[in-house]
This record gives C-alpha cells, structure tokens and sequence, in this order.
C-alpha cells in the first residue's frame, strides 16, 4: 500500500457502531467548499469523482444538494472505504455510488475496470497534494486530463503558495512541520501545480479562498497523540482542525484554497459563471 495514505480515527475522529467515521472540519469547510463546486454544477448532470473521499462526508453532502449529479467516492485506505460505505448506507441517497479504492499513483486508475465513468463533469480532491510526493499530485493531473469530460473541471482544496511565498507566516511553519514529518510532503505552490497542468492540457480557470484553519487546534491535535511511521495522524489532526473567519494579518492561521482546472482546448467555451472565477 502507498505509504503517503493517512488514516482517519487515529486522532480522536469519532467512529459510529456501522464504521461511520466522522471529520469535524467537513461540518465547517463543506459550505465554503460547495459554494465554488455547486456554482459549476448548477444546470449540469453527469459524474462527478472525489478521490481521496476520507470519511466521505463530503460526498453524502454534496450529493444531499445535487440530485441531478452521480457522486463516485474513492479511497485508498480500507477503514476510509467502509466509512464511505456506511455514510451512502445511513443517508440513501440514490446518486452516491459505492465508494472504489483509487490509488493516484497507479497508471490510469482502473477506472473501467472498476465500473466507473470514464468521461466525468468533474474530479474534487480535497486535503491530499499537502500530505503525499509530489508523484501523487502528477498522477491526479493525468487522470483529470485523461478522464475529465469537455469542459470538466478539476477541484483541489487544501493550502497553496503563491509565486514561491507562503500566504500567511504560519502556512511556512506548517510547510516545516509537514517536511519535518516526511520530506516528500509540503505545501505545493500554485505556479508548479499549473505548469504541471499545462504540461496535460490543462489550464488554471480560478482560485477561490476558503476560511483559515486554527493553527492552535491543529498544533494540539498533532502533539497527541504523536505522529506514526507513515504519517497517519498528521492529515487527520490537519482535517479535524477548527475553522473561523480571521484577518489575513492574523499568522495564527492556515490559509486555504480552492483551485479550479479546465481543459486548455475548451477555453473558448467558458461561461460566464467561470469567468467569475477567472484570474
């Protein structure tokens, strides 16, 4: 198993009897989240594939409010898959398929294989490029352009740099951190991840900022209990830290982002709702 996977419930997540595990920070970040993703899918249907689903609370939510959209979770880590399965059990919701392991570093995802679409309105990955080498970040950009439909979009959600600077002094201290615990990982910076994205045809359509993460709620859900060999604990104290609105002049928080891929040969037919989002 790839070892950039880390593990929810090993941090204090909390776990129901049917395996449902449950991310307090998907409470907090799923209404920002879906303000950005729900404004591309409005008047849309098709399939859309979150990899790295995690608890997959995101998916059930997100789902909750787009009945016209197939939702497909993926995982690579087992207790992650069952607690996808548990949440689409406990909800019904007809348009969340069964959740399919995906490893982004395996070569085209076995996505037929596997029965899911091969031609997505959209893939969302949220929380995985910080906490993985970079290898996993050109595997998700090749699959998108292999898989995303004309005119899908790629989401990725979590902290990034801007022209080789950290937005915030506490972003760099996090940066450290993350480096400190396995020297693959680290906050990605946008201008790498869009010139990965170029290199398979695909092109930043816009940046949206998301509400900062507490730096003191993940410093102490990092401190216990400590860190395992593969970092597993690291994502879920990450994930599960409080949000709140703050200044940008306070460093005492991680600021995060929403990215937005498109296919470069489709530019012309962008909408008015992405150029919204344009930069």
């Amino acid at each position: 198993m790839s070892q950039y996977v880390v593990e929810f419930g090993k941090a204090g997540a909390q776990s129901e009897p049917d395996g449902r595990l449950d991310a307090p920070a998907c409470h907090r970040n799923h209404k920002p989240i879906w303000s950005v993703l729900g404004e591309f899918l409005k008047g849309r249907s098709g399939h859309v594939l979150e990899v790295g689903s995690g608890t997959g609370q995101h998916i059930v939510e997100f789902a909750r409010q787009s009945p016209q959209i197939s939702w497909w979770p993926s995982d690579l880590n087992e207790k992650h898959l069952r607690s996808i399965a548990a949440w689409r059990a406990y909800k019904q919701l007809a348009n969340v398929k069964a959740p399919v392991r995906i490893d982004l570093l395996e070569d085209g995802w076995r996505l037929r294989e596997m029965g899911v679409p091969t031609e997505l309105l959209a893939i969302f990955c949220a929380n995985v490029l910080h906490i993985a080498p970079w290898p996993v970040a050109e595997g998700l950009m090749s699959g998108a352009a292999r898989y995303l439909a004309s005119g899908g979009h790629l989401f990725i959600y979590g902290p990034f740099m801007r022209e080789g600077k950290h937005t915030a002094a506490s972003n760099a201290e996090f940066d450290a951190s993350l480096k400190d615990a396995n020297p693959e990982w680290g906050v990605r910076d946008v201008g790498d991840l869009s010139a990965l994205a170029a290199s398979v045809n695909l092109r930043l359509a816009g940046i949206a900022e998301m509400p900062p993460i507490m730096r003191s709620s993940f410093l102490s859900a990092l401190r216990n209990p400590p860190l395992a060999e593969n970092g597993c604990e690291l994502r879920a104290a990450f994930l599960m830290a409080a949000r709140r609105r703050l200044s940008p002049r306070d460093h005492g928080a991680y600021q995060v982002f929403l990215l937005q891929y498109a296919h470069e040969q489709h530019a012309e037919h962008m909408d008015d709702r992405e150029r919204k989002h344009q930069i």
